[in-house]
């Protein structure tokens, strides 16, 4: 029976084989095919790696290329980009204006009825915040001009009401000493026997005739700016109100956009460069409004201890400029020296000592705390930024250049990390 069994494995086996040899017969004829076919894939991504390269050579020659025309071509390039944005100027502060409403906004509509389910007041809650964001917008704007511009206007006649005083007390010097010094008398006297008073009036008058004309001129030119002036607000305000009414409309229509023209991977970068950048500037702004406030009511307060005048003015004046980084802290000392001296010089230099104590209280202590947290930028690129964006676009450039560059501090540093992560990884494994 064993060997009945060996025999049957025995033949299947055989058999087996005899198949196999059947079937490798059977495709012998494609076996080249197979070859090329093989040899067809590494041709083929060889080719792959080709294109990838051209492609890369292909970006970098049209990279030097377009920075050669933009050097060679700077001055219509230049030219070109001015007139752009003159042309796109009222929309674009009317996007500002959209962004800068929409964090009063926010807050309009986070305490308007939270918890109401009535149809009506939904659907008339976006109009009424953004009439009220305006509105809380325009009486801080109105209240402080209130306050500052009258005093402004009193500290200018006091100083033109001195200004002769000064003058005639000055002369009355010069004649009094000079007596001690009779070449200095001579001089003086032969200056006056000199004047032609005839030809002295002429030109007086030639001077009023010019005044007068190019202040006719100027008036005209003046009164042409604000008209321009304010049909660019008007633009810029109904621009900024479609904005707001629409901003959830406009950035589903954004990301529609990016969906559909973008890479996956690109619109997810996209969309976290301009959260960060939304992250930086509304930080910025809220944190630099809560610093200016709380700036210019202690600076009004140390005024009012220590009986200094103008604190109403002085106080609003100091709180306007705390927006303006680094430049502000110089202007808001010297303006409010400039209308203390009129008073008692004296006490503005008592002023200007408090308000250098109070700066350094304020850049030491309050704006650490108040900014550090939001926007994380060392107080070298904050000076970098101001005087980059002020020598570049001006006061504007210096209230951008601060969120700008905290926003690219940011992006930087969480690149950094996570290329060097990326690095020590690989070196580990």
């Amino acid at each position: 029976m064993s060997s009945g069994r060996e025999e049957t494995g025995g033949t299947e086996i055989e058999r087996n084989r005899r198949e196999s040899s059947e079937e490798k017969t059977w495709l012998l004829p494609f076996y080249p095919v197979r070859y090329f076919c093989r040899k067809d894939v590494r041709i083929m991504g060889k080719k792959m790696e080709q294109r990838k390269k051209d492609r890369m050579v292909l970006r970098y020659l049209l990279m030097v290329t377009a920075a050669a025309l933009g050097v060679c071509y700077f001055d219509r390039i230049a030219a070109g980009a001015g007139l752009l944005l003159r042309v796109l100027n009222p929309l674009l502060i009317g996007a500002v204006i959209a962004y800068i409403l929409n964090l009063v906004l926010r807050v309009a509509e986070h305490f308007y009825f939270p918890n109401t389910k009535n149809a009506v007041l939904l659907k008339i809650k976006r109009p009424v915040c953004i009439l009220i964001s305006l509105l809380l917008i325009g009486a801080a704007i109105v209240f402080i001009f209130q306050m500052l511009v009258p005093e402004l206007i009193s500290a200018i006649r006091i100083v033109g009401e001195e200004l002769p005083k000064f003058f005639e007390n000055l002369k009355d010097f010069a004649v009094e000493n000079s007596r001690q010094f009779p070449e200095v008398q001579i001089w003086i006297e032969e200056q006056i026997e000199t004047l032609n008073w005839a030809d002295l009036t002429r030109n007086l008058l030639n001077h009023l005739t010019n005044g007068l004309t190019s202040l006719v001129s100027s008036t005209i030119r003046f009164v042409t700016v604000v008209f321009g002036g304010l049909m660019q607000l008007s633009i810029s305000m109904i621009f900024a109100i479609y904005l707001l009414a629409n901003k959830e409309k406009l950035a589903r229509q954004g990301k529609r956009l990016m969906k559909a023209y973008l890479r996956e991977e690109t619109a997810e970068k996209i969309e976290y460069v301009l959260g960060t950048a939304h992250t930086s500037f509304s930080s910025f702004i809220g944190g630099q409004c809560t610093e200016a406030v709380i700036l210019g009511s202690l600076c009004a307060l140390g005024m009012w201890i220590l009986r200094l005048p103008y604190v109403p003015m002085v106080g609003a004046f100091v709180s306007v400029m705390a927006l303006i980084p680094i430049v502000g802290a110089y202007l808001e000392v010297a303006v409010g020296a400039f209308m203390i001296v009129t008073v008692d010089p004296w006490q503005a230099l008592i002023f200007v000592v408090f308000m250098i104590i109070l700066q350094q209280l304020e850049g030491n202590l309050i704006y650490p705390r108040v900014m550090g947290a939001s926007i994380g930028l060392p107080g070298m690129w904050v000076l970098a930024a101001v005087t980059v964006g002020g020598g570049f676009f001006g006061i504007p450039g210096m209230l951008v250049g601060v969120p700008t560059a905290a926003t690219l501090y940011r992006l930087l540093k969480v690149d950094v990390a996570k290329r060097v992560e990326e690095k020590e990884a690989g070196d580990n494994g």
